[in-house]
């Protein structure tokens, strides 16, 4: 992902490659229709449905949403909507209309997050919600009123973490939290309190990581962590020397600690970023930004190493750089800010293999970046 000043554009604006592990555990009422919603250069979110049966994305009405968002987050029932803006350290929540997908303000649901919050996520239960803060190297953490949506911070909160923290998945189980940390090139892992939400950080955490870890995932059985290792810049080019690629690691199902697999690291493309897991846990997805293309890969079950898939890598459109899978997972989506647009694929549940859609890519305003989902109907 490009640099600024020192911070990856991720940094700066965050975006939310795990939102379909978190949506793709648990379950919506019946008749509500699949959103997505944007974040953009403007701070707002928009909104669109999502096509079951073709992928396309038609914009919401209203489209807009004024909201200071940097990056946006939905709970697994697709009743609520949390937003950070990392210029003013704050989080707010609304509540979605499960007709139209519009987004409403939860009363008082605007409070403080922290120093520079870059990313966000829902827990698998929807009782929780975490927050990272770049700055103060923190994990803040709420609890989520089922009725209102609103906030509470957990007693305890912000939680430490790696120098940096850049992403933040739980397991499907609820048990653990991983984060990411840019900085300190490690993984920081915890274990989740399932009455407050409280974090406690399991034996041997942070564990190792490659170069500047950008994002992380786990399968939808909780057996593998994958994170992506964006590299050091190079003294002499603005491209980052990369040869790490994509981690693996395993869970240890009773005290969370992470083990790596054997393989591991696997190869990717130059400087890859964003990650995302198909919800039947069958394929990664990398986005390589130096190179622009995607990187897949099949899942070994029992192992968790990676094995490229035929026609891998496949090319992306330049300052391509959050990738997103929709809850059901017949359909992936790359965002870019070069070209104000968003690219969808097809996913063959076979093989794995991405084709574009009739339609993409769909103009969701200036530069998207972060994008997430609800769970289909």
């Amino acid at each position: 992902m490009t640099a600024v000043a020192g911070w990856t554009v991720r940094s700066i604006i965050g975006f939310l490659a795990i939102g379909t592990l978190l949506v793709a555990v648990g379950c919506s009422p019946r008749g509500r229709a699949q959103f997505a919603y944007a974040t953009d250069a403007t701070n707002n979110i928009r909104a669109y449905t999502v096509d079951a049966s073709n992928g396309a994305l038609t914009p919401a009405a209203p489209e807009s949403f004024p909201a200071d968002a940097t990056c946006v987050a939905v709970d697994p029932a697709g009743k609520f909507a949390y937003a950070i803006d990392d210029n003013d350290g704050s989080i707010s929540a609304y509540g979605i209309n499960a007709t139209s997908g519009a987004l409403t303000p939860v009363a008082g649901a605007r409070s403080a997050a922290g120093s520079s919050p870059v990313f966000l996520a829902v827990d698998p239960m929807g009782k929780f919600l975490y927050v990272a803060n770049a700055t103060t190297a923190s994990v803040a953490a709420y609890t989520i009123d089922a009725a209102s949506g609103a906030l509470t911070p957990v007693a305890g909160s912000p939680f430490a973490a790696g120098r940096h923290p850049e992403s933040i998945a739980a397991d499907p189980s609820g048990k653990f939290l991983y984060v990411v940390n840019y900085n300190s090139s490690d993984v920081s892992a915890y274990a989740i309190d399932p009455s407050s939400g409280a974090l406690k950080q399991v034996a041997g955490s942070p564990f190792r990581a490659g170069s500047n870890p950008d994002d992380l995932a786990i399968d939808r059985a909780g057996k593998f962590v994958y994170v992506t290792n964006g590299g050091a810049k190079s003294a002499v080019s603005a491209r980052r020397a990369n040869s790490e690629g994509v981690s693996a690691y395993t869970i240890d199902p009773a005290s969370g600690a992470l083990t790596p697999a054997a393989g591991s690291p696997f190869g990717a493309g130059d400087s890859p970023q964003a990650l995302a897991i198909d919800p039947a846990g069958k394929f990664v997805y990398v986005v390589n930004d130096d190179d622009n293309t995607i990187s897949a890969y099949a899942i070994d079950a029992t192992s968790g190493g990676l094995t490229p898939l035929a026609g891998s890598p496949v090319p992306v459109h330049r300052g391509s750089d959050a990738l997103a899978i929709e809850a059901a997972g017949k359909f992936a989506y790359v965002s870019s800010v070069e070209s104000d647009s968003i690219f969808a694929y097809a996913i063959d549940a076979t093989t794995g293999a991405l084709t574009p859609i009739a339609g993409s890519p769909f103009a969701p305003g200036t530069e998207p970046t972060c994008i997430t989902f609800t769970r289909p109907p």
